[in-house]
């Protein structure tokens, strides 16, 4: 399959990619427009176009329909960017520059003055070369094994979903691939300079790059080690899991169900429903392709889930609406359309705000079982997901408008449900962390952006006090989850005294929490237990 990525003034009226050649590996990206409208051969001649051509490989057979080439142009770029899958990608960008290289260096010399360098003995070049090729591999082995070790550890501490971050790593993919470009390197100019194909001028600019490289290596060993130190770790997983998420909420902010603005009529009826072809998770959709899809049927598009959803083959993933006196679909361009939903057997970071919520409680949940009884890393992890709520925050785009689609509004409330709810049930009897939580949420019902998430952490306060009330046998540690949460939301409904007191402590008890003098009430809690 053969791609054309044409380049072009814009006052042109061929079609032209925009901005930037690896539009595909955004999410948000732009395909060739080739596969809205052919340029014609005439206008490329005409309007001097660099073209660039990319070979793609095909898993399908039967690939003759556009939709499908489509999809699978998708899927194929989809699948370079996801990091496990690419990390043969820079070594093999170093190999390619090192026969590069000597293939410049062969043809240099030809047109150099002769003797023009110092002269440097073969077996001085030698020397170094050997040393770099032998250090190199054995430093490559030991780094692959640090890796592996270090993606099992973040599977084991953190959670499966996290590795791919770990793997995203870019000092750590700079390194390995340093390591291997400098073996290759080394074994491709020893055998150029044995060949015997290179003079003195060749032989002396072998040895300034090798210099060179070995400086490089040098400064990028110094900071592997630094990597070393912190790669896998639970803290540096947690890290790497909050950068990825703070930048989906912010692009989530930023840009309300990816920039779909479209809402139909109450009465409305659709024409047509699209039906999901396959299972999987909703793992991407290409809105400024179903946009122009949209205008040139001179129809509208409603998407009733979103990303990050669970599809099931032969379920309504859209309603299609038609204009009066558009055209019926054809089977073409119901096949066109199929091809903008990309569907994965695993979530998705880039449009799946929500992911991130979920892998951060992954991790909570695997602190607190007994194998690690780590509540402080719990406490930790709440903590990162407060400054999603309340600190990942961008302006609205109001430049991104797909004016002709409609998406099913993003339920916010999940951020706090699919979160906290978990954590709090596994940390049962446990005062210290759902104190913290009704901190948190005492905090987002008041500062948070959106108002649906204020409501739903006032919600999720009454539900960790209720977790309290049904799990914790200690008296001391039910009266302080009560107690915070009587500081945080006096206004909000009056507590009911617990079932785990008498009934006639009940009342006493009652009115105490709301006097919410909370240094008498411990102090007096503290008596009771000395005198016990």
């Amino acid at each position: 399959m053969l791609i054309s990525m044409t380049f072009k003034a814009p006052e042109s009226g061929a079609f032209l990619l925009r901005k930037r050649a690896m539009f595909l590996l955004r999410p948000h990206g732009r395909l060739p427009s080739r596969y809205i409208r052919a340029v014609h051969p005439a206008e490329r001649a005409v309007s001097g176009i660099i073209t660039v051509r990319i070979i793609c490989f095909s898993w399908r057979v039967k690939d003759s329909a556009k939709g499908g080439t489509i999809l699978t142009t998708l899927k194929f770029f989809s699948w370079l960017k996801q990091p496990r899958k690419t990390i043969w990608w820079q070594p093999a960008k170093g190999a390619l520059f090192v026969i590069l290289y000597v293939i410049a260096v062969l043809v240099s010399t030809r047109y150099l003055p002769t003797n023009l360098f110092p002269d440097i003995p073969s077996r001085t070049i030698d020397g170094l070369l050997t040393i770099l090729a032998s250090s190199m591999l054995a430093v490559t082995t030991f780094s692959l094994s640090i890796m592996e070790n270090a993606f099992s550890s973040a599977s084991r501490g953190a959670t499966p979903r996290s590795v791919e971050l770990v793997m995203a790593d870019d000092s750590t993919r700079l390194a390995i691939a340093s390591f291997i470009s400098t073996f290759i390197y080394a074994i491709i100019t020893k055998i150029a300079l044995g060949s015997g194909s290179f003079a003195q001028n060749g032989r002396f600019l072998f040895f300034l790059s090798t210099i060179v490289v070995i400086a490089y290596l040098i400064v990028v060993l110094i900071r592997w080690v630094q990597v070393l130190s912190t790669l896998g770790h639970l803290g540096d997983t947690m890290g790497k899991v909050y950068d990825k998420a703070a930048e989906t909420m912010r692009r989530y902010r930023s840009l309300p169900n990816l920039g779909a603005t479209w809402v139909p009529a109450k009465d409305a009826l659709p024409d047509a429903h699209f039906i999901c072809a396959e299972t999987g998770e909703f793992a991407q959709i290409h809105l400024d392709l179903l946009q122009k899809w949209a205008e040139k049927h001179d129809a509208h598009v409603f998407i009733r889930l979103n990303p990050g959803d669970f599809l099931y083959r032969g379920e309504p993933l859209a309603d299609i609406y038609l204009n009066d006196g558009s055209d019926a679909l054809t089977e073409e361009g119901l096949s066109l359309l199929r091809s903008f939903f990309i569907v994965k057997p695993t979530r998705s970071y880039e449009q799946d705000p929500r992911f991130g919520f979920i892998v951060l409680k992954e991790i909570a949940q695997r602190s607190i079982s007994p194998s690690m009884n780590d509540p402080g890393s719990v406490i930790a992890v709440m903590n990162l997901m407060a400054k999603l709520l309340l600190d990942a925050t961008a302006p609205r785009d109001n430049e991104t408008v797909y004016d002709r689609i409609g998406m099913q509004p993003l339920q916010e409330e999940d951020f706090i449900y699919r979160s906290f709810d978990g954590i709090i049930r596994d940390s049962a009897q446990n005062a210290g962390i759902s104190m913290q939580a009704l901190h948190i949420m005492y905090a987002v019902s008041r500062h948070a952006p959106e108002e649906t998430i204020r409501n739903a952490a006032r919600i999720q306060a009454r539900l960790i006090l209720e977790h309290a009330r049904r799990t914790f046998s200690v008296r001391q540690d039910l009266f302080r989850v009560e107690s915070a949460y009587v500081q945080y939301f006096p206004d909000d409904t009056p507590i009911e005294a617990s079932a785990y007191f008498p009934d006639d402590e009940a009342a006493e008890r009652q009115k105490s929490l709301a006097d919410a003098d909370l240094t008498a009430l411990f102090a007096e809690l503290r008596d009771e237990n000395d005198q016990q």
